[in-house]
């Protein structure tokens, strides 16, 4: 038989007849309630419990950067130029036959013969590859994405972003590999490494050796344009990270100006966005970048991945006899580092290491014994200095091949400041700058010899700057560092 239902007021004259006062908390801890947890992983769901629906939003909600964040990428991919070999070689002409008071005769003479300067130069195409594997289940199981197109498009936007970061920060030094033709590691160099190679005159130091860096301010940029113009070259565009556009922003000179109506459906806006610079030389383009300075500060994403066989083993010694440290009074105390062995895309644990520095001038001397087996070369190590925000920040990389008897040597002279960036003003035209490649960006499939579909994504390719006087490298930027959303 079932129970009787009752109303409010039912309930309420029922009490009245019986000369008690109203109390329905028993209806209330007997009713079915839903609670928050209609979870069946958390053991067997009973009551009404079962009955409720799981919601999910329907769209995947993407919390790490996308292909538009990748400006240098973006800008250099206009201009890439097929490559049908493992090495592309351009000529330049770099000097004009001699001018000056040979070029004046007596009357009837003709001058002496000279010659214009050619050169041939040689870059070599690298491997670039990202590899991804679904399982049979995965594709089958009814998911809110795509799962194979997820993991494609997840290897398009990283493969970009290594090219991108390549063209940067890539160095071809970084190999465990030594003699003539051996010596060329996984990356291409990119501009940071090129133009300290080819054209040291052009890498700016903002901090200008006084171990305090400064933010990007006109006169930098203008000192800039000055050594492109000598270089025979017009600068188009500077990149670097938007926290360096902030403080260029904030040390401008132009902070607050009122615009009216400067945005379609808003009036009486302030503040300044500088999307270019005037320079001595015209204009130049500001590209901000969310993604350039990520992989500069530690992070424990890939922490020991090579295991804890293959962490380096690191001492540190002050020097203070030589006197080439050009440390800001703040650093003088406990300077803490991190070294991390790399082979195969791979990190180890990172050793730790403090040094006390007691005047400016000192350098600290890193010494680095990395274990290696044969199943995993260490190719290089990477040594991070902790900055005065607490992260820790790239601050040198070096190949094993520079070992002396098993131990790397490496010195810090607080050349790169951590907690800084770079940025990098350049004419952005195929006549100076190119990505190469001889393979554009492709999938492969794997062999599968399980239920999986296994592929890899591959770009084969390298950087071109066929004119280096025609880009600058600033380092030792102040800017506001901010830790990346991976």
């Amino acid at each position: 038989m079932n129970k009787p239902t009752y109303t409010q007021k039912q309930l309420e004259f029922l009490a009245a007849l019986s000369g008690k006062s109203l109390d329905n908390s028993g209806f209330i801890s007997k009713a079915a309630t839903m609670g928050y947890n209609p979870d069946p992983s958390t053991g067997m769901t009973q009551g009404v419990q079962a009955l409720a629906r799981q919601f999910l939003e329907p769209r995947l909600v993407s919390l790490t950067y996308k292909q538009g964040q990748l400006v240098f990428w973006n800008a250099l991919r206009l201009g890439k130029e097929a490559c049908d070999n493992t090495v592309y070689q351009y000529t330049v002409q770099d000097r004009h036959s001699f001018v000056g008071h040979g070029n004046t005769v007596v009357e009837g003479a003709i001058a002496a013969p000279t010659d214009p300067s050619f050169r041939r130069n040689l870059v070599y195409i690298k491997n670039l590859s990202k590899t991804s594997s679904v399982t049979l289940t995965a594709q089958l199981t009814n998911t809110l994405a795509n799962v194979v197109e997820t993991y494609t498009d997840d290897a398009l936007v990283t493969l970009a972003n290594a090219i991108e970061w390549n063209s940067f920060y890539g160095d071809s030094s970084l190999t465990y590999q030594s003699g003539t033709g051996a010596d060329q590691g996984t990356e291409f160099d990119g501009l940071s490494t090129l133009l300290e190679k080819e054209a040291p005159e052009n890498v700016i130091d903002a901090s200008d050796g006084s171990g305090i860096p400064q933010p990007l301010s006109a006169d930098i940029v203008n000192k800039a344009a000055t050594l492109i113009a000598k270089g025979y070259s017009t600068p188009t565009d500077m990149f670097l990270p938007t926290g360096a556009v902030s403080s260029f922003m904030k040390n401008s000179g132009v902070q607050l100006v009122q615009l009216q109506n400067s945005t379609p459906g808003v009036t009486g806006t302030v503040g300044f966005r500088p999307t270019a610079f005037n320079s001595v030389t015209g204009p130049i383009r500001i590209d901000s970048s969310n993604v350039m300075d990520n992989q500069n500060i530690y992070t424990e994403d890939n922490y020991n991945q090579l295991g804890d066989g293959l962490t380096p083993v690191v001492t540190a010694t002050v020097d203070s006899a030589k006197k080439d440290g050009t440390f800001a009074k703040a650093d003088i105390g406990s300077l803490n580092y991190y070294v991390q062995a790399v082979a195969g895309g791979r990190e180890s644990a990172p050793a730790s290491v403090t040094a006390a520095l007691v005047n400016q001038t000192d350098a600290v001397e890193l010494s680095i014994k990395v274990p290696s087996i044969y199943q995993a070369r260490i190719e290089y190590v990477s040594i991070y200095r902790q900055s005065a925000n607490g992260e820790y920040y790239l601050i040198g990389r070096i190949g094993t091949n520079t070992a002396v008897n098993g131990t790397i040597t490496f010195r810090d002279v607080n050349d790169n400041i951590p907690g800084t960036t770079d940025a990098f003003i350049g004419e952005l035209s195929p006549r100076t700058i190119k990505l190469v490649e001889q393979l554009p960006i492709a999938m492969l499939p794997l062999s599968q010899q399980n239920a999986t579909y296994n592929w890899t994504t591959l770009w084969y390719g390298a950087l071109a700057l066929l004119v280096p006087r025609a880009w600058v490298h600033i380092k030792n930027l102040e800017y506001m560092s901010v830790t990346p959303q991976y």
